[in-house]
């Protein structure tokens, strides 16, 4: 029920070989597990054009920690935030009734271009 992210392959990597952590590297060793941080997940999507043929930016970020998921939409300049287990369609946004929201979006801020720059 660990949440992990394709960032932690390579520091897994180095742990399997034996070497040295990289300490420029974002992720943790997946090895050994019991040492895994409990942390959340980040992730983005970003297409640079339309399906009509502009040229147009549309990224979308979000952060996952344990059941919850925020996301804000670049090209909207909007938030969303869900519970996976109680709506795992996210069909249901909490962002303006949930007492976790402030502190989710807190941690994917820094992460988005808009408040990165």
């Amino acid at each position: 029920d660990t949440l992990v992210s394709n960032v932690d392959i390579p520091p897994t990597i180095i742990y399997l070989f034996g070497l040295d952590p990289v300490e420029a590297f974002e992720g943790h060793s997946l090895l050994p597990f019991k040492d895994y941080p409990e942390k959340g997940v980040f992730g983005e999507a970003i297409d640079l054009r339309s399906q009509r043929g502009g040229d147009i930016e549309k990224d979308v970020y979000f952060y996952r920690e344990r059941d919850l998921k925020v996301i804000y939409r670049a090209n909207l300049d909007s938030w969303g935030m869900y519970d996976l287990k109680a709506d795992p369609k996210e069909l249901s946004n909490i962002v303006d009734t949930s007492p976790m929201a402030a502190e989710l979006k807190s941690k994917l801020k820094p992460r988005v271009r808009r408040w990165a720059n």
